[in-house]
């Protein structure tokens, strides 16, 4: 088995990709600064960047030396994704119904909120992002869900008011917390706003 997999605690990979779901294809992205293997996370932060930490490797002995592979780092990094620098990010500045950092959402309803940002136009989008649950190297409950853009009007150039619905039922996005987005028509998305889906 070691020689189809390569020997990952002498040679970690540290190379990243972007997934353009579009076109269905994988781009380079930066490379990691630290290898992060078994023991790790990666995890989309409210800012949009990731943050990755910990690790450690295999466990395994190294058949040269007979001293242990084992590879901790109880460091972080964070990685800053190039569609964060396309241009000037747009802002959630108001979600119909909020009353404090928390709003919380309905199913199949229409929900307003107030956004600003230069890169708005009537192609911009909404979606939500479950927070993920991450271990292990696995992100096993994040999603990003498109929400369905009912109306847009501009008050000005850079102020825009988003009517949305929520999803139809809980088979689209489960219950609970997610980030609330705004992306604009070059892709570059707002700092998220935290909703709650009941």
């Amino acid at each position: 088995m070691k020689d189809l997999m390569g020997d990952m605690n002498r040679v970690p990979v540290l190379a990243s990709e972007i997934f353009d779901p579009v076109t269905e294809t994988f781009r380079p992205a930066a490379d990691a600064l630290t290898d992060r293997r078994c023991h790790s996370v990666a995890l989309l932060q409210p800012d949009g960047t990731v943050l990755k930490a910990g690790s450690t490797g295999g466990f395994a002995d190294d058949p040269e030396t007979g001293k242990s592979l084992v590879d901790e780092h109880t460091t972080a990094e964070r990685y800053y994704p190039p569609y964060l620098w396309r241009g000037p990010r747009p802002a959630i500045t108001a979600v119909a119904g909020a009353n404090d950092a928390w709003t919380t959402l309905g199913y199949d309803t229409q929900v307003g909120l107030q956004a600003r940002g230069a890169g708005l136009d009537a192609q911009s989008k909404v979606a939500l992002i479950r927070f993920g649950s991450t271990t292990h190297g696995n992100n096993m409950d994040q999603r990003y869900v498109w929400l369905r853009t009912v109306a847009q009007d501009s008050e000005s150039y850079e102020r825009w008011t988003i009517q949305f619905r929520t999803p139809e039922t809980s088979a689209v996005a489960p219950p609970g917390d997610y980030m609330l987005v705004v992306v604009d028509s070059s892709g570059v998305p707002s700092p998220s706003r935290f909703v709650h889906l009941s």
